[in-house]
């Protein structure tokens, strides 16, 4: 990983013990920047350490960062903002918009600006757009657990890009139509345009057009990882199959760069004690089993179609924010 520069390096002021004092000072980057890469728990503690080491880690502090919730949206927000440019550069981030307390149940969502879901939504939307304004210039990868629904398509739009961007990943996503601003720069290069690997995990199901915003986003796209529509919670499940396959054969919707769509099979082993179907398609075994067999046919007329076994459900924050962590040792 590239640390600062030579001429940032040499102002950092030499005060620690003499064995440290011998460490070149890209040594020390490369230390850091090997440890900083969790939930932001190590840059905060290096800082705590010496003058010296606050001084050669600070370029690293925010290196990787995990939010948890509404509340630490906000406060992150506010911290970044105020974060001097140079030491901005949050390469690995994990955010999530769960609310950290549960309103009442008798509590119903409306349009009113004092409902409180509506007004968690408004923060949330706010924050994470002030985030990705903030840090879109350094990202490397981000993981993302949407609860509420955000009006922008995959990442906040911005007045730039996110020119670094590689690894994406969303969980229980709501789509929206890109911004006419992202359509323009879809047309001059994408919004993501070093963008290789994009998952959708457990997302509504996916339409023919969102798979053509996605192209145009990200022109350089390479995986893609979608969540087959789940027949417990989707009552147009069997229309996935054929979504895909118009997708995979239709003309310019995928980017040529495309090698590989692995579609993730649902858990059909995890019936909700409460089910009650009211969807269009039916849940019958032998529906189900057709179901099945038109995914694996899928995979069988497709060359770049995978079938993936069902991953562990993503159910809290933390579920999500330790498939972040995993994914922290691929860089």
């Amino acid at each position: 990983m590239a640390g600062p520069g030579r001429s940032q390096m040499t102002q950092i002021s030499m005060d620690g013990p003499s064995e440290v004092r011998r460490l070149p000072p890209e040594i020390w980057s490369m230390i850091c920047a090997s440890a900083c890469l969790d939930t932001g728990v190590t840059g905060r503690s290096l800082s705590q350490v010496s003058r010296f080491i606050r001084q050669v880690s600070a370029p690293y502090k925010y290196q990787s960062v995990s939010i948890l919730n509404v509340y630490e949206l906000a406060a992150f927000a506010d911290l970044i903002e105020d974060t001097p440019a140079s030491f901005r550069r949050v390469k690995h981030l994990f955010v999530c918009d769960i609310p950290q307390a549960r309103p009442r149940q008798d509590t119903k969502r409306d349009s009113r600006a004092d409902d409180p879901l509506k007004v968690r939504e408004v923060k949330a939307n706010e924050a994470v757009t002030r985030i990705f304004r903030a840090v879109a210039q350094s990202l490397v990868s981000v993981h993302a657990l949407f609860v509420f629904t955000h009006p922008f398509c995959l990442l906040p739009p911005l007045a730039s890009r996110y020119p670094a961007l590689t690894d994406l990943t969303l969980y229980h996503h709501y789509r929206s139509r890109p911004s006419e601003a992202d359509l323009a720069k879809a047309r001059d290069g994408g919004v993501l345009p070093a963008l290789k690997r994009l998952s959708l995990v457990t997302a509504p199901q996916l339409h023919k057009t969102d798979f053509v915003w996605i192209g145009r986003l990200a022109p350089a796209l390479a995986y893609l990882h979608v969540t087959a529509a789940h027949p417990w919670y989707d009552g147009s499940y069997s229309d996935f199959p054929l979504t895909m396959a118009k997708v995979l054969d239709g003309p310019d919707i995928l980017p040529k760069s495309m090698t590989q769509v692995a579609i993730e099979l649902p858990d059909l082993d995890d019936k909700p004690e409460d089910f009650r179907f009211s969807g269009i398609s039916g849940t019958s075994d032998a529906m189900l089993d057709a179901y099945l067999e038109r995914l694996g046919h899928l995979a069988r007329t497709h060359q770049k179609v995978s079938l993936l076994p069902t991953q562990p459900g993503i159910e809290t924050n933390l579920a999500a924010e330790n498939r972040f962590l995993e994914n922290l040792s691929n860089f």
